[in-house]
């Protein structure tokens, strides 16, 4: 179960830098091309901040690999949240370039999310920072890929209410959203996952 483990977090990593290569190849059109196709939305943050993903993935990668050579506790505890986030996140690239529905990626969107807080969570269960490069490469990594699949959906949820023709459901997750939010600040990471070693 280890080495699957472990094969799937490394292919995951690989795969989302292959995955938005389809458009090179001739196969669907871009992300970034179909967002814009009818015009810029308004919730759609300047292109600049999406080079953030570039970061999340390399950080990505080197977390497979150390996990890969040199597994600890904590890279095993955040594997298969990670690795199904990475397989998710894989998904969901190539539906978004070749298929361009954005209710189906608004719900590719949910599970991934789920996942990567997941990690989140249990990187705070397990993990305690101790200045090391590894444990800097987990919390940046984990920490950005949470925050930026949250600005993902709220940017996926305007879209989908557009649809919709109604502005509802847009406020009804900014409320939901905002509650999250309140509850992880109030309350923190609490829960019955196993405590640190």
């Amino acid at each position: 179960m280890t080495m699957t483990n472990k094969l799937i977090l490394l292919l995951a990593a690989l795969g989302q830098f292959l995955a938005p290569l389809f458009p090179v190849l001739g196969i669907g059109e871009s992300i970034g091309a179909r967002a814009v196709a009818n015009g810029i939305p308004p919730e759609l943050p300047t292109g600049i901040f999406f080079s953030i993903w570039s970061v999340v993935f390399i950080g990505y990668l080197l977390i497979a690999i150390l996990h890969w050579r040199a597994p600890d506790h904590a890279s095993s505890q955040l594997a298969w949240p990670l690795a199904l986030a990475g397989v998710g996140n894989i998904i969901w690239m190539i539906c978004a370039q070749s298929v361009g529905s954005v209710w189906v990626d608004f719900i590719l969107l949910l599970p991934i999310g789920f996942f990567a807080w997941e990690a989140a969570y249990r990187l705070d269960r397990t993990e305690a920072f101790n200045g090391t490069g590894r444990s800097i490469l987990y919390g940046v990594t984990v920490g950005m890929l949470a925050g930026w699949l949250t600005v993902a959906v709220s940017i996926s949820v305007p879209d989908v209410g557009r649809a919709l023709e109604t502005h509802a459901l847009a406020i009804a997750a900014t409320i939901v959203g905002v509650y999250i939010l309140f509850r992880r600040m109030r309350f923190g990471a609490r829960g019955s996952y196993p405590a640190k070693p």
